[in-house]
């Protein structure tokens, strides 16, 4: 059987490629989890994790997405005050329309359809797909299906793989599929849209605009939903209040500690 040459220098660049990520995947992987609390103000701490997990456990037991997101989110001290604060329904409610088991497959299967596309593409260099794997190495940290960034970033990933090989309309549709997910790869779409305006790609002209007139229903549906369920007392980052007392390093407007009279506003 042939023997595979690696010179030392490759050696240590695959060992940095696999290793500081293997790394970091463990050590996320063996940290205790904080205690899940549902009061904010015995805890003083967010978990953007356990606000999730809540959300899409009280959609299953038939409540909507902004009544509980509002309130899971006001009990836990979140800032709900503007849209911004709010996370697009779409990943929340398709998760709480399937088991939990299917929503992690469904994310492992996005990032080796990922790893399959970028080595077709990449097989040529040694540590071009190496690349590819550490970003889809996340997959496999506990509770990370809850989180858009994700699941948008898989599809991202997935739409610049085809646009590399040419498929311009597939890319285009992976990167709206990443939009409705998260309202953060706005930037790369449009820069992709003025792309494909300036090389006359007509069809992938058409996905982008067809695509962008659906989200803009979407999100227009989105902002007039969370207006509906705000609060007068929403507050939002810039009312936070710091308590002087030792039970509770921080607190906001609506979730302070049993001494609240201790509060000032910084």
């Amino acid at each position: 059987m042939p023997r595979l040459a690696v010179s030392r220098r490759t050696g240590y660049r695959l060992v940095l490629a696999m290793g500081l990520p293997a790394v970091f995947v463990v050590t996320l992987w063996f940290m205790p989890g904080k205690t899940a609390s549902t009061n904010m103000a015995t805890t003083g701490i967010r978990d953007n994790r356990l606000l999730f997990t809540a959300v899409v456990d009280g959609m299953r037991e038939g409540r909507s997405y902004y009544e509980v997101y509002g309130t899971e989110s006001r009990r836990r001290g979140y800032p709900t005050r503007s849209v911004f604060n709010w996370r697009q329904p779409l990943l929340m409610r398709l998760l709480a329309s399937v088991p939990p088991r299917a929503g992690l497959l469904a994310l492992i299967a996005l990032a080796a359809a990922l790893l399959v596309q970028a080595h077709g593409l990449l097989r040529r260099q040694s540590l071009g797909v190496l690349t590819v794997i550490n970003a889809a190495l996340v997959v496999i940290v506990p509770g990370v299906m809850y989180f858009t960034e994700p699941w948008a970033g898989l599809c991202l990933g997935l739409s610049a793989v085809a646009y590399a090989r040419q498929r311009e309309t597939t890319g285009a549709t992976w990167a709206v599929l990443a939009l409705f997910i998260r309202e953060l790869a706005g930037p790369y779409c449009v820069i992709a849209l003025i792309v494909a305006l300036s090389r006359k790609r007509w069809r992938e002209v058409g996905v982008w605009m067809g695509g962008g007139f659906l989200y803009a229903l979407y999100y227009g549906t989105h902002v007039w939903q969370v207006w509906q369920h705000a609060l007068p007392g929403d507050h939002g980052h810039s009312h936070r209040r710091r308590c002087r007392c030792t039970c509770v390093p921080a607190c906001s407007c609506t979730a302070c500690c049993s001494c609240s009279s201790a509060c000032h506003s910084t």
